[in-house]
């Protein structure tokens, strides 16, 4: 209910949804990358990034977790980063196996005054980009 409200607030919104975030994948080599900077920032952030990608890694049977946060961050900071395209977005709110599931309107044709857009959606991440602006705020991070 909350989603949805937010979602049908009237104002501008962008969402990055997981089909988004799902290609912003934490790497071995960018971790040991994050690391090479030596500096106590970027040994906790290597950690961190290494923690979480071992454990959402053991879900899917391969090293790696997508970046959720950081790509939430970027489509509004860095909105270039990303494809954003005008769609409807609602919330399910009363199927039996997709209640709270977010749907997004992938018609070329808007159907109604109630089916116009009302949010940014994100595609198309530029994954190299985020990791080298990640890259570059920890290695400019003052040391603590």
């Amino acid at each position: 209910e909350a989603a949805s409200t937010v979602f049908n607030y009237g104002g501008p919104l962008k969402m990055v949804g997981l089909n988004t975030t799902h290609q912003v994948v934490i790497t071995k080599e960018f971790v040991q990358r994050v690391l090479s900077l030596g500096t106590p920032s970027a040994k906790f952030a290597a950690e961190l990034l290494d923690f979480f990608s071992t454990t959402y890694g053991e879900q899917l049977g391969t090293y790696g977790g997508p970046l959720h946060d950081p790509c939430a961050i970027f489509a509004v900071t860095h909105p270039h980063l990303f494809d954003l395209r005008e769609k409807r977005v609602d919330i399910e709110l009363h199927g039996e196996f997709t209640r709270g599931m977010t749907a997004v309107d992938e018609r070329p044709i808007v159907q109604s005054k109630k089916e116009k857009p009302n949010a940014l959606v994100a595609y198309q991440p530029k994954s190299a980009e985020i990791f080298q602006l990640i890259y570059e705020a920890l290695a400019t991070a003052p040391s603590a």
